[in-house]
């Protein structure tokens, strides 16, 4: 069965509300979970805000240079990225 949508701007709201969401969540993995131990993760959370602050630095590179080399994300979410190791605890909640 195929979906159709006469009017997909009825949505914008919900998509908006699900990326918010989503966002939120890796935040929050990122900070609790993003390195290997609870303490670590926070101190990788932390240098990763004071990298992000300099602005000097983008956006992209400030991940790999916390997070020992891992992209924020890659077009395969795989487990060599963040959003990948993200997606990866989440499937397990």
């Amino acid at each position: 069965m195929r979906l159709r949508f006469t009017n997909p701007d009825e949505f914008v709201g919900d998509f908006a509300e699900m990326l918010r969401g989503y966002k939120c969540s890796v935040i929050f993995w990122l900070k609790t979970k993003g390195a290997k131990e609870d303490k670590a993760s926070r101190e990788k959370f932390a240098q990763l805000l004071e990298k992000l602050a300099d602005p000097n630095v983008e956006f992209e590179a400030a991940f790999p240079a916390v997070y020992d080399g891992a992209a924020l994300s890659d077009p395969q979410a795989g487990k060599d990225s963040l959003e990948g190791r993200f997606l990866t605890w989440l499937s397990k909640q």
